[in-house]
């Protein structure tokens, strides 16, 4: 592909060079530059010089920017796509130079009659000389593209079958969700699609943790070179490591973000502030955790489970356990139950950012909280109904004293 390119580099300096080279050939032979004083004797030499450097620099231009859409564009499209984009650059051409540019140039033939003004006679040879340049340019880009959009309607609808659409986006991995490990599972699910890359300087990092003198960073940084080993070998045609790098000095969460915005791919982690930070610069993210909490089991207020508490919660009475799926569990009158399994019933639940909490008091201080409660509705309800009896009676003396007196 580098061969490839270094090829059409040189072709399009080259045709842009001779192309501003024989343009002025064509200028000086005018009588309005072979006469301006401006030029002197021998105009084309000057002229040819002039645009042959200024068409020198615009082919290369022009070359890099082709290599450059080519190099982000091959990234992004199937093989049906590069063939159907091939094969509609020539049928633009075709059209170009068969319907367009040949009844053009025979009216710039014609234009060298008398009937013309001769401001149009002085520029006819600089459009003979861009037009067919122009033109084809132009509909060669237009049949590309319409083809490369609508390649699969086409192939259908010539030939009835249907074929892939455009690969997937690439994703990139950083150090967290190696570490984590459950992203192997999910390849094994086969519910992510395309390519997985993974960048050199993330390798690096793992060995480096691997290397750590703590002993839990050490555990945590060979985990992730075991699951990278076990990701390559169990889906070779994936995984993909790229030794593409930037500046040194930047930090790995920022070559990661820079690697994948250059790429417009999308990243894979379980970082939260790698999830943030990728967003605000428009990347999109695939957080695990996101996907994990989404697949938890919803637990209702008033449902009823079976928990083992495992230690004390930062309030003194508080005691906490962890659902199967790794749900925090808080039990709110639960210290006493620390290493045993016992009843619980679901009050409450929040929703997080790190996850979701669900809130439960065992079931006998649930029972006990809900007779206290229907205890103090009772005596609630007696009150107000105590209260509106002696306003009854109040008003029954009221009007007995009332005729009474009227009696009187």
């Amino acid at each position: 592909m580098v061969k490839i390119f270094a090829v059409l580099r040189s072709f399009l300096t080259l045709t842009g060079t001779v192309t501003g080279v024989t343009l002025s050939y064509y200028m000086a032979n005018t009588p309005y530059y072979n006469d301006n004083p401006l030029l002197g004797e021998d105009p084309e030499i000057k002229l040819s010089i002039i645009l042959g450097m200024f068409g020198f620099l615009i082919g290369s231009m022009i070359s890099r920017e082709i290599e450059r859409y080519c190099t982000e564009l091959f990234k992004k499209i199937s093989l049906y796509e590069a063939i159907s984009g091939i094969i509609g650059f020539i049928l633009g051409l075709l059209i170009a130079n068969l319907m367009i540019l040949l009844p053009a140039i025979i009216f710039l033939n014609s234009a060298t009659s008398d009937s013309f003004p001769d401001y149009i006679k002085k520029i006819i040879p600089i459009l003979k000389i861009l037009m067919p340049f122009i033109i084809n340019l132009f509909f060669g880009y237009v049949g590309m593209t319409l083809c490369m959009r609508y390649y699969a309607e086409i192939i259908r609808l010539l030939s009835g079958k249907q074929v892939p659409m455009a690969r997937e986006t690439e994703k990139y991995l950083d150090t967290s969700v190696l570490i984590d490990g459950r992203i192997y599972d999910i390849l094994k699910t086969k519910f992510i699609e395309g390519n997985i890359m993974i960048a050199e300087f993330v390798v690096n990092e793992l060995q480096f943790i691997a290397d750590s003198q703590d002993t839990l960073k050490r555990s945590k940084g060979r985990r992730g070179l075991d699951i990278l080993n076990k990701m390559q070998n169990e889906f070779a045609g994936l995984i993909h490591i790229t030794s593409e790098d930037f500046s040194a000095s930047r930090a790995v969460d920022e070559k990661l973000i820079a690697l994948a915005k250059k790429n417009r791919s999308k990243i894979l982690t379980t970082d939260y502030n790698l999830n943030k930070v990728a967003q605000i610069h428009g990347l999109e993210v695939l957080n695990i955790n996101d996907l994990a909490n989404s697949l938890k089991p919803i637990v209702m207020p008033g449902e009823a489970m079976n928990l083992h508490v495992i230690k004390e919660g930062k309030e003194h009475s508080q005691g906490v356990g962890y659902l199967p799926d790794g749900t925090m569990v808080i039990v709110e009158d639960g210290f006493d139950c620390i290493g045993k399994t016992v009843d619980v019933v679901v009050t409450s639940m929040l929703q997080t950012a790190a996850g979701r909490l669900v809130f439960t008091r065992t079931k006998a201080g649930y029972d006990s909280g809900g007779d206290s409660h229907q205890a103090q509705g009772s005596s609630a309800g007696d009150e107000g109904e105590g209260g509106k009896n002696k306003k009854d009676r109040d008003k029954d003396n009221k009007s007995e004293a009332k005729i009474i007196k009227m009696k009187k």
